[in-house]
């Protein structure tokens, strides 16, 4: 468990929440004092963190309770007003449709053996069927309404 805190990451690193960056204030090792600290992990103390994790302890004053979502889904999108604490069902959520996806709608698949169009949803890890379409794009309709229902604002149709 870490005992990293607020103080202790104000006095190694600035943080700036309208860029995202993060810079060294002080010269340390192979660090030097207002060099670029890094963009996804950043290591203080020994410790190896996480630095979405690190731009929530120095804006909130404690390391978050859950997951640090990417609001645009850009992980290396670090500015403050793209950062947002959420749980791994919100992240899940958030998540692209696969690349595998040959319908080109996140939910929706097609069944050959009924040649229709189906769409389901995952709220919690339990998969939801949400019904047979004629077309993807009904399906798809379905899914962006099943999204809302159980997402609320996390979804991402």
């Amino acid at each position: 468990m870490s005992n990293l805190t607020q103080e202790r990451l104000r006095e190694l690193l600035c943080y700036n929440p309208e860029t995202g960056s993060f810079t060294w204030l002080r010269s340390r090792g192979n660090k030097r004092a207002g060099q670029f600290a890094g963009s996804t992990k950043i290591r203080i103390d020994g410790l190896l963190y996480y630095a979405h994790n690190l731009a929530w302890l120095f804006m909130t004053g404690i390391l978050p309770k859950f997951l640090v979502l990417f609001e645009d889904g850009n992980r290396s999108n670090l500015k403050w007003n793209n950062l947002r604490e959420g749980t791994f069902s919100n992240a899940m959520t958030r998540k692209k449709k696969p690349a595998n996806n040959t319908s080109g709608f996140k939910g929706v698949s097609w069944n050959r053996q009924l040649k229709v169009y189906t769409a389901q949803i995952s709220p919690s890890g339990k998969r939801v069927y949400l019904g047979c379409f004629k077309s993807k794009e009904l399906a798809h309709e379905a899914y962006a309404c099943a999204a809302v229902k159980y997402f609320g604002d996390h979804a991402r149709p």
